[in-house]
């Protein structure tokens, strides 16, 4: 089977896509700002081997919870959707998907 070729990037300390291997990603369908059952769901994901974990950063008290999360060395990505909103510069990593 052949590798579609794509750009590689660095997303925290892994990179994907270009050649590097396929990695293991999930998201959270938890409220962040719910921390408890967000944590809980994190470490269980991280524990079946993901990689990368999503959460949705909706409102300022979902981004402020990052920092609550990131207490408990959870291996986390938040994408916002608009890099230029006030709520996405509150997150850890932005992509610029568009």
């Amino acid at each position: 089977m052949k590798r579609t070729e794509t750009k590689s990037i660095k997303v925290g300390n892994v990179t994907i896509g270009g050649q590097n291997k396929v990695i293991i990603q999930s998201m959270c369908n938890i409220k962040t700002s719910n921390l408890e059952q967000v944590i809980k769901q994190i470490l269980e994901l991280e524990n079946i081997g993901c990689q990368i974990i999503r959460v949705s950063i909706k409102d300022k008290e979902d981004a402020l919870s990052l920092k609550k999360i990131k207490k408990h060395k959870c291996k986390l990505i938040s994408i916002c959707n608009n890099s230029n909103s006030s709520i996405a510069r509150l997150s850890d990593y932005n992509l610029d998907i568009y």
